[in-house]
């Protein structure tokens, strides 16, 4: 019905009433309802709203016996309504195992259903499991959608069919000829719901679709406001947009109760299905608005990151790197935007997008290094250091971030290149602080290669620095490694010793946990270094909490490799699953050990399997590379386990 003048009419007829002479259609309605117990359904509410409100507030009013099921893409907005949304099928979450049974999810048993009965010979099988749980997770659960979708397995296999699937507003048309023009095509389905939006609904809709994974209430004023939309009037189309059905709202269960201060602030995210957000790009890019809306969108990314920097090795670095985990897919989006515009940019000198693509990447690199994304961002910063000229200081703090995860990969040489050129122009700019830390990068990195004469020098260099500005985050970092350095080569165990207590102090009145974590970790490998274990227990355990919680992988391989080490005596089956475990996440974070360090343990492992004296020792440390990380920081704690709890044979990694 598109006459919303015939809403009355229609509900009269249902009801088998007829035209009155004296009184409306509706109060006849009402009139008729009156005394009598009815369950009043009126679907599919949403173009023709405001008289289904009228029909349902009179009805509802004038009969206590009445109760109205309506269905709509929005509320009705009449007093005692209780509002339901009806969510997408369910689908398996990205973390789900294959080896579980997919049909538990809506989404899939709807997807079966609708494949065998287009394709009889469509069946289910290993080889095809990941296809369609991606068929499933990118079509959002959205039931037309997969019924389309699942249609096209008529005449492509279910690999093609999730590859197409940024095609689908073209892909997806086959739909039963018997339904409603709207419901046949997704594009019809979607395009019914955006004619029904006025022209700033409209236009907030198809900015929106320029963030990836949702957003804040705050990113989608500053971006999505001006130019058509006054700020004010932002939130107002928000939830004109959630009421529609466009926009999904995740809102905090409760309020956040720990102190703000510098952290991030607590709030809702709002974000289209990725269905949705594909029309919406469409629309954006068809009212030219596009490249404006993706320029601001960056913008406001680019200063989300660069405010962060300081935090991330501050008291509120956990709620930071976190906020900047739930922001990763709209902060890749603005780094890519800000490589595409440096590459055209053509204009002579500094170029905008380069200056600012470095700013963000060399405010990044510590949150990259944490999150075992070296190789992202390494990418990042090398394809921005190869366009446009940028400002000397900004190219040499992104030099050193690029420096700082090449020798996070073990990439010495190509390190100690960019350090040097890094060093070089902070020097040239006079800016002492910038090179000593360019220093203090290359004194790392000499040191995990094991030249310690060379690392020694530019950690006491930088260090000579950082005291004489009062940097207390640099002389940490410089104490710290320079500890390391001190009982590895064997020249100063008493002041290798004191440097890390030192670092160690001074990290956790910084509320530096990442620095908290390394210098707990120094503490006890320099107790098993001088065959002290038990003095190791405490501060690995500590240390091994922290990075547990903080998602500090680089320092956890080395831990459990530590542990590995503590439970080799008496219990040296788990002891190699610990190992298997360290030599699966070293691979797949892409961050091997130093030279000296793995000559050490390699030592280690061969004399766990001394202790053993069993031929399944492989296979125990290939059961130990299936444990998921909660299973192998668990069994690293489990200090009072009379044995391995763990069968090596069947270890897997849920």
């Amino acid at each position: 019905m598109a006459d919303a003048t015939l809403v009355p009419h229609a509900l009269a007829n249902s009801l088998g009433l007829r035209e009155q002479y004296d009184r409306s259609m509706l109060e006849a309605v009402a009139s008729f309802l009156e005394r009598r117990r009815v369950l009043l359904v009126i679907d599919n509410c949403e173009h023709v709203l405001e008289s289904c409100r009228q029909v349902a507030d009179a009805v509802l009013r004038s009969s206590a016996g009445t109760r109205v099921l309506a269905t709509s893409r929005q509320p009705l907005g009449i007093a005692g309504e209780t509002t339901w949304f009806v969510p997408s099928l369910s689908i398996p979450p990205d973390t789900h195992p294959y080896s579980e049974d997919l049909t538990q999810y809506d989404g899939v048993r709807l997807f079966l259903e609708r494949a065998t009965a287009a394709q009889p010979n469509f069946a289910l099988t290993p080889d095809t499991l990941p296809a369609l749980v991606r068929v499933c997770r990118r079509l959002d659960g959205i039931p037309l959608a997969l019924e389309l979708a699942a249609v096209c397995v008529r005449g492509l296999s279910i690999d093609v069919l999730a590859d197409r699937l940024d095609q689908r507003f073209r892909l997806l048309v086959g739909g039963n000829a018997a339904a409603l023009p709207r419901q046949r095509t997704l594009r019809a389905t979607i395009d019914w719901s955006y004619e029904l939006l006025n022209e700033q609904e409209r236009l907030l809709f198809a900015r929106l679709s320029v963030f990836l994974g949702g957003c804040s209430l705050q990113a989608a004023e500053a971006v999505c406001g001006g130019s058509g939309i006054a700020m004010d009037r932002v939130i107002a189309l928000l939830l004109g947009l959630i009421d529609k059905s466009l926009v999904v709202a995740d809102l905090p269960g409760s309020v956040a109760t720990e102190p703000i201060g510098a952290a991030p602030p607590p709030g809702g995210r709002y974000r289209l299905l990725e269905t949705l957000r594909q029309y919406g790009s469409e629309q954006l890019a068809a009212c030219g608005e596009a490249e404006l809306t993706r320029h601001r969108h960056a913008a406001y990314y680019a200063e989300l990151v660069i405010q962060a920097e300081p935090q991330l090795t501050g008291p509120y670095q956990g709620r930071w790197f976190a906020h900047l985990a739930l922001e990763q897919d709209n902060i890749r989006a603005a780094l890519r935007w800000l490589v595409e515009q440096a590459r055209n940019d053509e204009k002579p000198g500094v170029g905008q997008a380069s200056e600012l693509g470095l700013q963000v990447c060399a405010a990044l690199h510590g949150f990259w290094y944490q999150r075992g994304q070296t190789v992202e961002g390494h990418d990042h910063l090398m394809a921005l250091l190869h366009t446009a000229a940028s400002e000397p200081r900004t190219r040499a703090r992104a030099l050193n971030a690029a420096g700082w995860l090449a020798h996070y990969r073990g990439d010495f040489s190509g390190a100690q290149k960019l350090l040097e050129e890094a060093r070089a122009i902070f020097e040239a700019e006079g800016d002492a602080l910038g090179a000593a830390w360019s220093r203090a990068y290359l004194g790392t990195a000499r040191f995990r290669q094991g030249h310690w004469g060379a690392a020694r020098t530019d950690l006491e260099a930088s260090l000579t620095v950082f005291r004489s500005v009062g940097d207390q985050r640099g002389t940490a970092a410089s104490v710290g490694v320079l500890g390391a350095l001190l009982r590895w080569s064997g020249v100063d165990a008493d002041q290798a010793e004191a440097f890390v207590q030192e670092s160690l102090a001074l990290d956790r009145a910084l509320g530096n946990q990442e620095g908290v974590c390394r210098d707990l970790f120094l503490v006890g490998q320099f107790a098993i270094l001088g065959g002290n274990d038990a003095a190791a227990w405490a501060p690995l355990a500590e240390s091994l909490e922290i990075a547990t919680a903080g998602g500090y992988l680089y320092w956890l391989a080395y831990l459990l490799e530590c542990f590995a080490h503590l439970v080799a005596q008496n219990d040296p089956t788990r002891a190699l699953l610990l190992a298997g475990a360290a030599a699966a996440l070293r691979e797949r974070e892409g961050a091997p050990s130093s030279p000296f360090w793995r000559s050490w343990f390699d030592r280690e492992l061969g004399s766990i399997r001394q202790i053993l004296k069993d031929p399944r020792t492989d296979e125990i440390v290939a059961a130990g590379r299936t444990l998921s990380l909660t299973q192998a920081t668990a069994m690293a704690l489990a200090v009072d386990a009379p044995g391995c709890q763990v069968d090596p044979t069947s270890a897997d990694s849920t």
